[in-house]
């Protein structure tokens, strides 16, 4: 498999993914600012996304398997 077939892969699956998570009703959570990042493990990834709620808190919102 080349490295652009993969990274095109990557980008389409990572694009649904995100998708679900923009899509998802945070409200109940309060949350002022999202970090979402990515993490690949040999021929996986993940994408994980940490919340700040007001007061300072950290939120763990979710993770995806790409």
């Amino acid at each position: 498999m080349s490295t652009i077939y993969r990274t095109g892969q990557f980008v389409y699956v990572s694009s649904k993914r995100l998708r679900i998570l923009m899509e998802r009703d945070l409200s109940d959570l309060q949350i002022v600012a999202l970090f979402i990042d990515g993490k690949r493990f040999a021929e996986d990834a993940m994408m994980i996304a940490i919340g700040v709620a007001t007061g300072g808190k950290g939120v763990y919102v979710s993770r995806l398997w790409i």
